[in-house]
């Protein structure tokens, strides 16, 4: 793979309409189809990337579409009929224009609605005029952070904020009203930490939290927060920095850390917070159980059940889908971890 993957630092993985694989790195995005790669990088043409640098990567499965965010460049488009790109940029002469070029995060809805965090407030795509609808502390009543770090869709399609100073917030986009909230220095079902880095909605009326002070379960129900900083007898990287958390099919959530990658089922998540059970987790070190380099920054589930886990600087691994897999103690069987 080294041949074809553009960058071993991968920062996000999606899957297209067609079933191809994208994963966007810090060099480019490469498209998978199962055997060969496709890059695509930024050149003097202007036809393909606005920059190499991809923060992140989101198929519009509803319209054939592959939305491309740049760190610093704005946002491009892949059109998966045409296999043509557009691109969109902050010009401070369009009012309907992007707001800012640095685009942290995109979220496409169930309806295909694209929504996108950036360093100046969330964003939403305005297909019929080809431009953006704002919502930021000029426009929205009570935005607390500009800096919006990600996006996850609710279960009635609100949009859950994570900030990097301010907390996690749930936006109603029919509203347009929002509520904030933020870490209490007293009381242990309040959120653990001010940056949220990553927002998985999970079963229902339930919400995952990537924080810098661990992972947490919001419940938006009793508006109250379960910190795993809190677990006194439980592995240690999960109280501590989490960039990113993943729910799949089977129920199994992921939170990937600086160092490792913890993972658990969620039907032991009460024995877990009444220190019965401990979450599992995979070290650099322990080939047999795959992880490639020890910041996991993406955990992602394919058509086929497939987890795909990337990281800060080397392949990307893929967990076959394997009932025996994910059980304590080692595996017998290496996942493929995909290399030349």
């Amino acid at each position: 793979m080294r041949d074809g993957l553009s960058s071993y630092y991968v920062t996000d993985i999606t899957q297209d309409k067609s079933g191809f694989l994208w994963f966007a790195t810090k060099h480019g995005v490469s498209r998978f189809n199962g055997s060969k790669f496709t890059l695509y990088y930024k050149d003097t043409s202007g036809e393909a990337l606005n920059s190499n640098e991809i923060s992140a990567i989101k198929a519009d499965t509803i319209h054939n579409k592959v939305w491309i965010a740049h760190r610093w460049n704005g946002i491009n488009v892949f059109d998966g009929v045409s296999e043509t790109f557009s691109s969109y940029k902050h010009d401070k002469n369009k009012h309907n224009s992007l707001i800012s070029n640095e685009i942290l995060d995109i979220c496409i809805s169930s309806t295909g609605d694209v929504w996108m965090a950036t360093a100046k407030g969330l964003q939403l795509y305005d297909a019929a005029n080809d431009g953006f609808t704002h919502f930021n502390n000029t426009t929205v009543k009570g935005f607390p952070d500009d800096v919006v770090l990600t996006l996850s869709e609710g279960p009635n399609g609100e949009i859950y904020l994570g900030h990097l100073q301010h907390g996690f917030s749930i936006f109603n986009p029919f509203t347009q009203e929002i509520k904030n909230y933020k870490h209490a220095t007293t009381g242990k079902n309040t959120l653990p930490d001010n940056t949220v880095n990553a927002i998985h909605a999970g079963p229902p009326s339930k919400v995952w939290l990537a924080t810098n002070s661990g992972l947490s379960q919001f419940d938006w129900a009793t508006e109250k927060f379960q910190n795993f900083r809190d677990i006194g007898d439980i592995h240690p990287t999960i109280k501590k920095r989490v960039l990113h958390v993943f729910q799949d099919k089977n129920g199994r959530v992921w939170a990937g850390t600086e160092s490792d990658l913890c993972y658990f089922d969620i039907h032991d998540f009460e024995e877990i917070v009444a220190e019965k059970k401990d979450v599992n987790h995979m070290f650099i070190q322990d080939i047999y159980q795959g992880i490639s380099n020890p910041t996991v920054l993406v955990v992602f589930e394919d058509a086929f059940g497939n987890i795909w886990i990337g990281s800060n600087g080397a392949a990307p691994v893929l967990l076959p889908t394997n009932p025996r897999f994910l059980t304590a103690g080692p595996s017998t069987k290496s996942p493929a971890q995909l290399t030349d």
